[in-house]
This record gives structure tokens, C-alpha cells and sequence, in this order.
């Protein structure tokens, strides 16, 4: 019966680190490019100036149907700005995923 060597072990666990870590660079580049091509979006609102860039990327990750996404996009705009009715309107867009399935009760 032949016996694994200790060189062999750590060269095997070796390359498992290394697919790993290729595979979640992999990932985090995936994830980065996809931020910008959501598109432009003019939609605007009486919203404050600093409220409004995350209100349009937040309608644009709707429109990508990012629902997560753009449902934290909208908490900050409305961080920024608690009055703008529209960054309450996009936070209970981002919870009817239409296309996903029929409401639910909730």
C-alpha cells in the first residue's frame, strides 16, 4: 500500500489555494463591471441634490432587476433626504419582484 507524502499533501492543498483564490477574483470582477453598465437614468424628483444620484441608480438596478441592490440604494437616498417620498416609493418597488413569481400575501 503506498503511502502519501507530506510533499505531495501541501503541493494538493497548495493548489487548492490557489483555485480559490482565482475563483473569488474571479467573482469580484464579475461583480464590479456589472456596476458600470446599469445605464444612465434622468428621473427627476423634488428630492435634495444629494439624495437624487442614488435615487437614478437605484431605479436603474430596479430596471436590472437587482431588487437587493437597488433596495439599499434607496435606504441611503433616503438616509440623505428623509422627506423624498421617492426613495420610499423605490424601497417598496424593490420588495414586488414582479418577474420572479405572483405576489405573495405579504
Amino acid at each position: 500500500m503506498a503511502t502519501k507524502s507530506p510533499e505531495r499533501s501541501g503541493l494538493k492543498i497548495g493548489f487548492l489555494a490557489i483555485l480559490v483564490f482565482s475563483a473569488t477574483a474571479a467573482i469580484g470582477q464579475v461583480a464590479g463591471p456589472a456596476q458600470t453598465h446599469l445605464g444612465k437614468v434622468n428621473f427627476p424628483t423634488s428630492c435634495s441634490a444629494e439624495a437624487q444620484p442614488r435615487l437614478e441608480k437605484g431605479l436603474a438596478l430596479l430596471h436590472s432587476f437587482q431588487y437587493t441592490e437597488a433596495h439599499q440604494t434607496w435606504e441611503e437616498a433616503e438616509t440623505r433626504d428623509p422627506k423624498c417620498a421617492m426613495a420610499h416609493w423605490g424601497k417598496a418597488m424593490s420588495l414586488y419582484e414582479q418577474l420572479g413569481d405572483f405576489p405573495n400575501e405579504k
